[in-house]
């Protein structure tokens, strides 16, 4: 309900509540490999981007507001669903560099790692599925 009012607010795709699914199937305690923490799995230098104490990216409620906040940047500075999804995945300066390296906002044309096509995808076939009410 919270996530749901959130997103609302912040006028965000509904789909996007989603996204902890993937991140950290709704675990607000997760840790990555890399240091991502929470539900929305939200990097140290992402926190202080958002005005965020690291310690509050444990905390669902906060992190949620600060997840949509990060979509809304993401939103104003990439142009596609998919762009903004690998941007969330693998950081905005990588993604915009292989934009301009070449000269494309198609990610299929761009130099992301595994890791980010693989995670823009099961979004999008997480997405379906649930259309389809196959999940």
């Amino acid at each position: 309900e919270h996530i749901v009012r959130v997103f609302k607010w912040y006028r965000l795709p509904m789909n996007l509540i989603y996204v902890p699914v993937i991140e950290s199937c709704f675990d607000p305690f997760a840790l990555s490999p890399k240091g991502a923490k929470g539900m929305w799995q939200i990097n140290n230098i992402t926190a202080r981007h958002l005005n965020m104490k690291v310690s509050e990216t444990y905390d669902w409620k906060k992190s949620t507001i600060g997840a949509a906040r990060y979509f809304i940047f993401l939103k104003e500075r990439f142009p596609t669903w998919p762009l903004i999804l690998a941007s969330y995945n693998v950081g905005p300066t990588f993604v915009k560099q292989q934009m301009e390296k070449h000269n494309s906002n198609n990610i299929e044309d761009l130099d992301l790692p595994k890791e980010t096509m693989d995670y823009v995808y099961k979004y999008f076939a997480m997405i379906k599925l649930l259309k389809d009410n196959k999940l």
